[in-house]
């Protein structure tokens, strides 16, 4: 639509130590034995161009088991923007892509606490300075819980106030001003 504005090419040049490949979905920042716990990713853009709102999109990769209560989160400018709990909740939940699972169907059966799922991110949220903060992070507890983001959009986007209310119906006016 016309109010959205150019979205950034957010790409980064990673080193192969900082980034991961998971089968068909392609390479993300991140990823198995690369992001676990106490791990994020940080990174400040430019957006030049001026907005009232930020458009952020990224896929967020949920790697081998994780537990109840366990969240991923993404802010902007320190500001929680998005979380969701992404645990494998059965075996239909999610699939073996890579990671500890492997990539074959028998070991999802067996191993399916350990299928690999992602989140769309799709959030707008208010902003208006010429740079935004995004980080993604995680509070898992485990050695063997993996994750990462890749896909990621941001888009300057414009939106118009909305109109001021009606006024009700009939005239009005003034009839006291009193302080209490």
């Amino acid at each position: 639509s016309s109010d959205l504005g150019a979205a950034q090419d957010c790409s980064v040049a990673l080193t192969p130590a900082q980034q991961y490949t998971c089968g068909s979905w392609g390479t993300m920042v991140g990823g198995y034995k690369i992001f676990g716990k106490k791990d994020f990713a940080l990174k400040t853009f430019s957006v030049a161009e001026p907005h009232t709102h930020l458009r952020v999109q990224l896929r967020f990769y949920k790697l081998d088991r994780w537990d109840w209560h366990e969240y991923g989160y993404v802010t902007v400018d320190g500001a929680q923007v998005w979380s969701a709990m992404l645990r494998t909740a059965n075996s239909k939940d999610g699939e073996s892509m890579c990671g500890y699972g492997g990539s074959t169907a028998a070991s999802a059966e067996s191993n399916w606490q350990y299928n690999d799922k992602y989140a769309e991110v799709d959030v707008t949220v208010p902003h208006v300075g010429a740079e935004a903060t995004l980080k993604a992070f995680t509070n898992l507890q485990d050695v063997d819980e993996f994750w990462g983001i890749g896909e990621v959009r941001l888009t300057a986007v414009s939106l118009a106030a909305p109109p001021p209310p009606p006024s009700p119906p009939g005239s009005w006016s003034l009839v006291a001003a009193d302080t209490f």
